[in-house]
């Protein structure tokens, strides 16, 4: 029994050392070590020289804020639509606005700065185009429902809560007939230049540090518009109005971050972590307009929410901090191609938004449609305002990069 298990033993040895010798005389390597082109080649551009990455963006960004209420309804009360009026209810504002997921694209391109790929320089851009939010309230041919902008009256003699209504079913009389609507827009872009430095490099695992500028733009408006039709006036009297609230940040800084790579075979990720310390320029743009028809046409530069007192331009410099975060999964598809998952969050410290300019203190004496001669007697409402807040944006994308 011993015998023939060393017997065996001796077979298999013996078949073992015929097997090296064939594919060592046919001048192949070992079954164990036989090479894989597709394999070698992505270890070959592990470090690539050149590369670059199309993306497609699906992100999310803060609700604008409007943080006071902008339209409301109402019963027949004393003050119809006026806040703390029994059967007001708020119909727009007092909450921010839901922008929903945005689409948009990014593109990324990398070079290798020395023949080690231990300094390289890379160039990012995106840009989320401009989406809109929209708002409409219409009453019928009876005035209904009853459509107004609620207000803070500081006007001398009538001071406190108030109601202009847009429209009114006044059932003691001839209703007044209208509309509102109320558009929001966002537009979010950027671009930033890094050079990296790998500090840390063993098999499939690369620790680069970055430093470089980056660049952030927002333009975002709230147009608030309506129209009413006085059947009661002799002629019937209609007049329109607009108000306009226009705000732009533009972000300029320095950047410092790091990056850590890993890759096994065809899978991959990555994390991106950066922050950006500079200054954001920032406007503040506020424009209005009324045109009346009837007996004695009207035409102002002002709106309702935008009266002399508060409309024109304001600028000016605040110091602010852009961190943001980039994690990304992959599969290299061919020797230069891959396939590209990821996640991004981005958060700017201090920007202006045009929900957050609206005053709803009004003095209408400076009015001309209200007080003939439109001249301010009282304080000077609704004021210009400066009023920042934070922004944030986060998503997912979705892309193909190459390597050289």
């Amino acid at each position: 029994m011993r015998k023939g298990i060393l017997i065996a033993l001796a077979v298999l040895a013996l078949q073992a050392d015929l097997a090296r010798a064939q594919y060592a005389d046919a001048d192949l390597a070992y079954p164990s070590a036989l090479p894989h082109p597709i394999l070698d080649d992505i270890e070959e551009c592990s470090s690539p020289t050149l590369w670059g990455q199309v993306d497609y963006l699906l992100w999310w960004v803060k609700d604008a804020p409007v943080p006071i209420p902008l339209v409301t309804t109402g019963t027949n009360s004393t003050l119809p639509g006026a806040l703390g009026q029994p059967g007001t209810r708020v119909l727009f504002g007092d909450q921010g606005v839901n922008f929903g997921p945005t689409s948009g694209v990014r593109l990324t391109l990398g070079a290798a700065l020395d023949a080690d790929h231990r300094f390289s320089v890379e160039a990012t851009g995106f840009l989320l185009p401009t989406v809109y939010q929209h708002y409409s309230a219409t009453s019928g041919d009876d005035g209904s429902p009853l459509l107004a902008f609620p207000f803070f009256s500081t006007t001398p003699g009538h001071v406190g809560e108030s109601a202009f209504q847009i429209s009114n079913p006044n059932p003691v009389g001839t209703p007044l007939t209208g509309n509102v609507q109320i558009v929001s827009a966002l537009e979010l872009w950027g671009s930033e230049l890094n050079f990296g430095a790998c500090i840390w490099r063993s098999a499939g695992f690369q620790w680069t540090l970055l430093g470089g500028a980056r660049y952030l733009g927002l333009r975002e408006s709230l147009s608030i518009s309506n129209a009413t039709t006085d059947y009661a006036a002799a002629p019937t009297t209609q007049f329109s109005q607009s108000d306009n609230f226009d705000t732009q940040n533009q972000f300029y800084g320095g950047q410092l971050g790091t990056r850590f790579q890993w890759q096994c075979t065809r899978l991959f990720a990555e994390l991106t972590l950066k922050c950006a310390l500079g200054v954001t320029h920032q406007t503040v743009d506020v424009s209005g307009s009324f045109d009346e028809s009837g007996a004695t046409p009207l035409s102002l530069q002002h709106g309702f929410y935008t009266e002399p007192s508060n409309i024109g331009r304001q600028n000016a410099d605040q110091f602010g901090v852009v961190p943001s975060a980039q994690l990304q999964f992959g599969y290299q598809i061919t020797r230069c191609l891959r396939a590209v998952v990821g996640y991004d969050f981005l958060y700017w410290s201090q920007v202006v938004r045009p929900g957050n300019q609206i005053d709803r203190n009004i003095n209408l004496s400076q009015n001309a449609a209200f007080n003939t001669g439109g001249v301010l007697v009282g304080p000077p409402t609704p004021a210009p305002l400066f009023v920042r807040s934070d922004f944030w944006t986060q998503g997912l994308n979705v892309g193909l990069a190459w390597v050289f």
